[in-house]
């Protein structure tokens, strides 16, 4: 079964200046071919012959002309599943910068690309980013007089994934829903598909709030409906079996998530081999599992290849590569080696900080763990040591994600390693700890 492409709603919007009406050419035949063959590999997830196609049918149409727009699309569409994001944007940055210069701002072929756009900002963690350029899909998607607005469905998607990325959960999963809400009443041929991104989100959102239960009923929902609509296994499965794989390691289920990073893998592998972020993401995953079971070594090996992985896409400093760090760390911590888990501690420290700011319940984890491994190597007085004991409490009153709960963390964690740089040479060498720069 086919993917659903964006057609060509230029041609139901005409542009603004009627000089430049699109023209048949001699050579409208032989790239719209070329466009439809690539649609065909890109769903046979075919991507590297996808893209000759669509590159070949670029080539062909004329500058200026408003088919470019689509085929900067589907070039980056291809480059987005490959996880090449930069590749990417440059060409949902053509597409834009063509369609700005046809069509009026409020074209729906903006909102179709401004979701892209947020796609792809969310998949390299840049969530402020993802968010302000949904809310201008958002402005002009809510406006389009449809039925099944399902580029509408895909904004409040996208708002949704981007609040889940800033640990704002309610708003989160009230985007969500109004995204689902649309998609159970869209009629389109790839329903089973949109419906199964969503649930996915859903059970996302539920699982980092441990409502576990919850979690899993919307995780087996999408993959119900990705088995419905894809014919054969296909990446977009592998990621629930991940996410499922995920759940079943935060409930104790270990061999079941190994399990299911295996299937992940497989399905992925056989596209991408090891040249994915989300290969990646199920090795860091299972990296922990494997750190659970107590075998140390098979989870170094998995967190290393995580990190080549994501150095090798984002660069050294991205939050990819500080959470293979903050794994490492506690994989040292559990091993009780507790200067190599500080120095991996304060890695992630810098890189987080840099990223989402002291604010952010990334950062107070890393802060919530060095400070625990500090304790166990600097001499603290008990008032400090007891700090633990407080969180935890604090933690059961009103939830380990509240807001109150971080500042309380925040607060007596950097307490805790003011004291501790004072009374540790290594720690008041590193600038990281400087009191005024905590």
């Amino acid at each position: 079964m086919d993917v659903k492409f964006e057609e060509d709603v230029y041609k139901k919007f005409p542009p603004d200046n009627p000089e430049i009406e699109p023209q048949q050419s001699e050579n409208d035949t032989s790239y719209h071919q070329l466009i439809q063959e690539g649609k065909f590999l890109f769903n046979q997830v075919k991507y590297d012959l996808a893209l000759d196609k669509f590159s070949q049918a670029l080539s062909l149409v004329p500058e200026n002309h408003p088919d470019r727009i689509d085929i900067h699309l589907l070039i980056g569409k291809t480059f987005q599943k490959r996880g090449l994001y930069e590749t990417c944007l440059f060409h949902y940055d053509s597409a834009l910068e063509l369609c700005k210069s046809l069509f009026d701002s409020q074209h729906p072929l903006l909102g179709i690309i401004y979701n892209r756009f947020a796609e792809v900002y969310k998949k390299q963690v840049l969530n402020e980013k993802a968010l302000k350029i949904s809310f201008k899909a958002l402005e002009i998607n809510q406006n389009l007089q449809v039925k099944n607005n399902i580029e509408l469905a895909r904004t409040y998607h996208n708002l949704g994934s981007a609040y889940y990325g800033l640990a704002k959960y309610k708003e989160s999963l009230e985007y969500h829903f109004k995204s689902l809400k649309i998609k159970e009443e869209y009629e389109g041929e790839d329903q089973p598909l949109e419906l199964g991104y969503t649930y996915n989100r859903i059970g996302i959102v539920y699982q980092e709030q441990e409502q576990y239960d919850m979690a899993r009923y919307y995780f087996e929902k999408a993959l119900l409906c990705l088995k419905k609509f894809y014919s054969g296994d296909h990446p977009d499965i592998g990621d629930i079996y991940c996410n499922l794989g995920e759940l079943y390691d935060a409930t104790g289920n270990y061999q079941k998530a190994i399990s299911h990073y295996e299937k992940f893998l497989s399905l992925y592998k056989a596209v991408h081999q090891e040249n994915h972020p989300s290969v990646a993401d199920a090795y860091l995953s299972m990296g922990y599992t494997y750190d659970n079971l107590g075998e140390y070594d098979k989870a170094f090996m998995c967190y290393s290849k995580a990190q080549e992985i994501y150095k090798k896409f984002f660069g050294e400093n991205h939050p990819h590569v500080s959470n293979t760090y903050f794994n490492i760390g506690v994989l040292y911590e559990n091993q009780k080696k507790y200067k190599a888990a500080m120095k991996y501690y304060l890695k992630t420290l810098k890189i987080s900080r840099e990223y989402f700011g002291d604010k952010h319940n990334q950062t107070a984890d890393i802060y919530h763990n060095l400070a625990l491994v500090m304790s166990k190597v600097s001499s603290i007085d008990e008032s400090s040591k007891g700090f633990q004991k407080f969180i935890t409490a604090y933690g059961k009153i009103f939830g380990r994600n509240h807001e109150e709960s971080k500042s309380v963390l925040r607060e007596i964690t950097r307490i805790t390693i003011f004291k501790a740089a004072y009374e540790d040479p290594y720690l008041s060498r590193n600038s990281l700890l400087d009191p005024f720069y905590i």
